[in-house]
């Protein structure tokens, strides 16, 4: 195996674990938390961001919840937020388009943080 092999599933330093930056965007690892009380992010829990969804997983309803709580998160298109994997998982894997992986990560902030910063 080649040194320089070894570097190319690395992310940026500053990346969180659970966000993998791709060359029109990123792919965002997450843990989705069904029937909850509220639509939150709750922060990363090991290698995935942890989203809490007022949605029920039936019907596809909790992906599409998911997706459109992103989108809007983002302030994109919901058509820039695509389902890559885990469509009967909780951990899912989706794909952003049109942001690069600072932007997604400088957004996708848990409550907690978000709360904190306008106090």
């Amino acid at each position: 195996m080649n040194t320089n092999d070894s570097f190319k599933n690395q992310s940026p330093p500053g990346c969180p674990s659970w966000l993998k930056p791709t060359a029109g965007g990123a792919v965002v690892s997450i843990r989705v938390v069904p029937r909850s009380q509220h639509d939150v992010i709750q922060g990363a829990l090991g290698d995935a961001l942890k989203v809490r969804l007022r949605a029920p997983p039936v019907d596809n309803k909790a992906n599409r919840a998911l997706l459109d709580f992103l989108a809007e998160q983002l302030s994109v298109p919901p058509g820039r937020c695509m389902l890559q994997s885990g469509e009967t998982s909780r951990t899912k894997r989706v794909a952003i388009t049109g942001l690069d992986w600072r932007s997604i990560a400088g957004r996708l902030r848990p409550a907690s943080e978000v709360l904190s910063k306008a106090v």
